[in-house]
């Protein structure tokens, strides 16, 4: 064999084993005694990125090391007027915040994995589940798990939202309804009941959310869907406002349930607050306050606080999903 050709070769046979070893993961090659990587065919970054991670110290954690050891469930009393995603990211920034001043790299935010069990609108406050960590992968027990609310709502117009921050697109009179009018209706509403959601809805309408189409404003149609609510009481009334309690299975809209009340009445009516109270086995009182800037030694002391809930319901949901699983044909 020439020398040239043993050269292009070995260059070759370099760059291919470089490739193999960024795919594999530089970092635990990095802890074995005498390893370099060969930077051929790469730019100055990733140059600058593998080298680091070659001299990198041995007893230095990493960040999935860092979070397996955090990860849970934590609840959130979330406040009105802000995004669930924006609780993520105060939740989020503090952990990250937290590992970087550990001496851990985070490259970027969304190297911390953290996400919500059930989605508050804006209007919206109270119990908001997070998933930090591992846990991110039960999200679906708490999504579909039950709920408690309890929706203020006023008589008299619905709007394009269902509630106090759309348009107004229908007015109807509402002074002759009664509290014993309101509750005589309620029973129709019990149960497991068929619900369409409304068209400002996360609901995922042609690769859309149907929001977004609402807001172009296209024509969403939505199919009824089962719900049950296995409690709902009329907690207040004083005409043209009133209050409900409900308990409920995911995915079941109040604001479409007060203005279905308020449509059985012969009138109509949008919701003007909502608060959930309550959230698979978690309740406001195992909530952590959103006050300015969140604390990660706050977000994990909650974290280990709501355990003691948590695991019992979780393996019990987990349990119940195998059975379904086992008596499917």
């Amino acid at each position: 064999m020439r020398p040239g050709n043993l050269i292009q070769r070995q260059g070759v046979l370099s760059f291919t084993l470089v490739r193999a070893v960024d795919f594999l993961g530089p970092p635990s090659l990095a802890r074995c005694p005498g390893w370099r990587p060969n930077f051929v065919g790469y730019g100055p970054r990733k140059q600058a990125r593998m080298s680091m991670e070659a001299n990198a110290d041995p007893e230095r954690r990493t960040l999935s090391e860092f979070m397996s050891e955090r990860s849970g469930i934590l609840a959130v009393d979330k406040p009105t007027g802000i995004s669930s995603h924006a609780v993520v990211d105060r939740v989020r920034k503090a952990i990250v915040a937290e590992a970087r001043g550990q001496g851990i790299e985070v490259r970027k935010l969304l190297s911390v994995k953290c996400g919500h069990g059930g989605t508050l609108d804006p209007l919206a406050s109270g119990v908001l589940i997070l998933a930090i960590g591992t846990a991110t992968k039960k999200t679906k027990f708490f999504l579909s798990g039950r709920k408690t609310y309890v929706g203020s709502a006023e008589l008299g117009s619905e709007t394009d939202t269902q509630d106090s921050l759309g348009e107004t697109t229908r007015k109807s009179e509402y002074s002759h309804i009664t509290r014993e009018d309101v509750e005589s209706v309620l029973d129709g509403f019990r149960g497991e009941v068929l619900q369409t959601p409304p068209a400002f809805s996360a609901k995922m309408v042609k690769g859309k959310r149907a929001y977004e189409l609402a807001r172009q404003g296209e024509e969403v149609k939505l199919e009824p869907r089962k719900v049950v609510i296995s409690r709902l009481e009329l907690a207040s009334f004083e005409n043209p406002h009133f209050e409900i309690l409900v308990e409920c299975s995911g995915g079941t809209y109040i604001r479409t349930l007060i203005q279905d009340i308020a449509r059985a009445l012969n009138s109509c009516a949008h919701m003007t607050a909502l608060r959930r109270t309550a959230q698979g086995p978690l309740t406001l009182e195992d909530t952590m306050p959103l006050n300015g800037k969140a604390c990660a030694d706050t977000v994990f002391k909650y974290v280990e606080e709501a355990r003691a809930k948590v695991d019992p319901y979780l393996h019990e949901a987990m349990m119940k999903e195998a059975e379904l699983q086992r008596n499917v044909p």
